[in-house]
């Protein structure tokens, strides 16, 4: 019996990635990951999402904490140096959102046909289809709301870069215009819908703090204003987006034809070596020499499918607001490539 044709997922970081096509198949198709790739930043980060889909689904914020301390407590032995990323300090920050945003009016959170709020909705979108391989486009919402009247799509974002500046860059950026595109694709909205961004900007408590009893200073929490999509940028966007997605279904064909080509130099792409939160987690086997790459691969990654829906769920829910397209979500009409 012939094995199943494999099925690649793709979501905003991985489009972010594909700049580099080794990147991006060491990611998507061979499923590398580097074994200490887990770390209690990017687990804070986590335990704040938690708690903030607790929080706008209306439970009580002590339960709301629970929930984040529960995930972040196995992580929070691993902080090292000069790393703030305490439980405490995520406790306080936790408690501080829940102060600031508990009577906030703003935010009316959307909710689908069966009266659930449009909360951590994963999409699955069927993009391309083949004898070879099938390809989805997936993602996460964190929150679809009225936000001061106007029907966004709300991101949370918990960094410790300065506020200053932050907002702006995300006019161009990818996943903001990813899931505006395919929210629009998924439900029939009339328009694109603008992107928020709901800020939690870490920092390390002052001395006022730790010695004086002052308040919690080790967050500012601030949001963008409407990040807006005109429709002549989104179609250019569109036909970014299937450029792309167009050449990586080559790739990925080619990889699936002669599994060394991602190790090869000519998927290799050396100025996205240094990415923008440092050294790119695959370089060590793109530097290795090609006789030892095995031990390279074998010795720091572990692999696994690369499945950005941790639990594979389909969504074809429906907003009050805006009916979704009449049954399971089809393949699009017009492929990135005909096969």
């Amino acid at each position: 019996m012939s094995n199943p044709k494999p099925t690649f997922f793709i979501n905003a970081s991985a489009l972010k990635e594909a700049g580099c096509t080794a990147k991006f198949l060491f990611t998507v198709t061979e499923g590398l990951k580097l074994r200490a790739a887990s770390s209690s930043k990017m687990e804070y980060g986590t335990a704040g999402h938690y708690f903030l889909a607790d929080f706008y689904r209306g439970k009580d914020p002590k339960e709301a904490w629970a929930t984040a301390k529960a995930h972040y407590e196995p992580f929070a032995d691993d902080i090292r140096g000069n790393d703030f990323r305490s439980l405490s300090h995520l406790g306080q920050t936790c408690a501080a959102y829940a102060k600031q945003y508990k009577d906030d009016d703003a935010i009316s959170v959307l909710t689908d046909d069966k009266g659930d709020p449009f909360i951590e909705k994963q999409f699955a979108y069927p993009w391309h289809t083949s004898d070879e391989f099938d390809i989805v486009l997936t993602g996460t919402v964190d929150l679809l709301a009225s936000y001061h009247g106007a029907d966004v799509i709300m991101d949370h974002k918990t960094t410790s870069a300065y506020p200053s500046g932050f907002f702006e860059k995300y006019e161009f950026e990818i996943q903001a215009m990813f899931y505006s595109w395919i929210m629009r694709r998924l439900y029939n909205m009339p328009a694109y819908l603008p992107f928020v961004i709901n800020g939690l900007f870490l920092k390390k408590p002052t001395l006022s703090y730790f010695n004086k009893g002052g308040p919690f200073d080790g967050v500012v929490l601030q949001r963008s204003g409407l990040i807006e999509f005109p429709e002549s940028k989104m179609e250019e966007f569109e036909r970014w987006l299937r450029e792309k997605l167009s050449s990586l279904i080559l790739a990925i064909r080619m990889q699936l034809e002669d599994p060394g080509y991602a190790y090869s130099p000519e998927a290799q792409e050396r100025s996205y070596c240094n990415a923008h939160f440092g050294r790119c987690s695959f370089q060590s086997i793109c530097d290795a020499f090609p006789e030892y790459r095995g031990a390279v691969v074998s010795g720091d990654y572990i692999k696994e499918p690369y499945k950005p829906l941790e639990w594979h769920l389909f969504c074809v829910g429906r907003t009050h607001r805006y009916p979704a397209m009449s049954g399971v979500i089809t393949l699009d009409p017009r492929p990135a490539l005909s096969i």
